[in-house]
């Protein structure tokens, strides 16, 4: 993973796109964000860019996420980081949606613990999961790019989701990452991950992990579904 030279210029954080106040142009102000952050990412020869977060700050004492998520409300965030997806997308580059299944609504930062969210599955469907469900459904993407808009890839953040898995982080858990995500768009494990599709996380959080050692990749292979895709590709972390 790179993060951008200083020499580039640095844009406004995502909570600044979503808090403008006219809805479409909110939403062009997002789909440019987009376009930007690819243009910057192609210049480098980078061709993924994890982005955009997709969590909803709901709690005001998550520092960790703040200001770079879109909004605290679920439907600001559905519209503008899924239009900020569609921009990168447009770019030629690879967006991703993070931190699947949320990590708005959180107090501990992942670099250095383990975040819980404790929350039932119908209250995730319900409020944190809204922007990835959009994310994944081409159905109802918004804006104009053309094709499939499905998202191509998502990481899974390293929270402990405590009433689907109240022993494993999501990253590392079957029940997140395979079940979950099922449950989500009501559709069998493997239904909507279709080859090439991409499921990651950052190694950059392993304070999550209780025991960052080997096992976790083992365990990860484990939660990810068999077709799941992994796809070497240069990525840059937008803020």
């Amino acid at each position: 993973m790179e993060r951008m030279p200083p020499e580039v210029h640095r844009l406004p954080n995502a909570y600044h796109f979503g808090q403008i106040d006219d809805p479409e142009a909110r939403m062009n102000a997002c789909f440019t964000l987009g376009q930007t952050l690819a243009a910057q990412c192609a210049t480098f020869g980078i061709n993924m860019d994890f982005a955009p977060v997709m969590d909803i700050w709901s709690n005001p004492d998550n520092t960790v996420i703040g200001e770079r998520a879109f909004g605290s409300d679920a439907a600001t965030v559905t519209g503008a980081a899924n239009e900020t997806a569609l921009g990168i997308l447009s770019g030629g580059v690879i967006p991703v949606a993070k931190h699947f299944p949320g990590h708005g609504d959180t107090e501990t930062d992942s670099h250095l613990g383990l975040p819980v969210v404790d929350k039932t599955k119908e209250e995730l469907l319900d409020f944190e999961l809204r922007p990835f469900r959009q994310a994944i459904d081409t159905t109802c993407v918004f804006g104009t790019y053309g094709g499939d808009t499905s998202i191509p890839a998502i990481m899974v953040g390293h929270i402990l989701v405590s009433q689907i898995d109240p022993e494993r982080p999501a990253s590392l858990s079957p029940a997140v990452v395979t079940g979950l995500r099922a449950t989500a768009w009501e559709r069998p494990p493997y239904w909507r991950w279709r080859p090439g599709a991409t499921c990651c996380w950052s190694a950059t959080r392993r304070g999550a992990w209780r025991r960052p050692t080997p096992p976790c990749w083992r365990q990860w292979t484990a939660a990810a579904s068999p077709r799941t895709g992994w796809t070497r590709a240069s990525g840059a972390s937008s803020p």
